[in-house]
This record gives structure tokens, sequence and C-alpha cells, in this order.
């Protein structure tokens, strides 16, 4: 399959691996989406995990497909028991009372 002329944006571009024109996300972003640091991102897209490409200003991407397969293959992780102890919106009710 090719890109056929599909141009190239900030935000979409043809992912080789994937075949398709994505959505491109910013390393921040994938960080924010998969609860990781910035090794860890380095680490996926060393080992061809995530997909990057350059927008159409020449910047580092993730190709969003990639991402969210990474994203799905991830186990659960669990919510600190700490989470539940206090509610920070300040009112009287708290979260283990409604649960």
């Amino acid at each position: 399959m090719n890109n056929g002329n599909f141009q190239r944006t900030l935000n979409h571009a043809f992912c080789q691996l994937c075949q398709k024109v994505v959505e491109l996300k910013n390393i921040d972003q994938a960080a924010d989406v998969l609860k990781a640091g910035f090794n860890e991102i380095k680490y996926l897209i060393e080992n061809f995990q995530l997909h990057r490409i350059n927008n159409s200003q020449g910047k580092v991407r993730i190709c969003a497909e990639s991402l969210f397969e990474v994203l799905e293959r991830r186990p659960t992780q669990r919510l600190s028991e700490d989470l539940f102890k206090t509610n920070p919106s300040g009112s009287n009710i708290f979260i283990g009372d409604i649960l």
C-alpha cells in the first residue's frame, strides 16, 4: 500500500509500519497515555513497539496506532489504596462510603 497523494501535516502522517495514515502524538502525550517516563518511551521506540515519525515540521512524533496497541497490551495497574482514603474535593463524603 502507498500513501497516495496524502500530505503530511503537523498531526497526521503515513506510518510505514502500520501502512496507513495515522494521528501523531508528541513524546509528552505518549508518556502521559502510557504513564511512562522518557527512558521507557525511548526503549519502546528503539524496540519498534512505538513507531517514530517526523511531522511536516520535522519534529519527532509517535504513531497513535502503535501507542494504543502498546497501551492495550499493558497489564492493568492497581490503583493505590491511599487514593480511596481521602476525598480531595473537600466534601464530607468519602469515596469508600459510596462504593
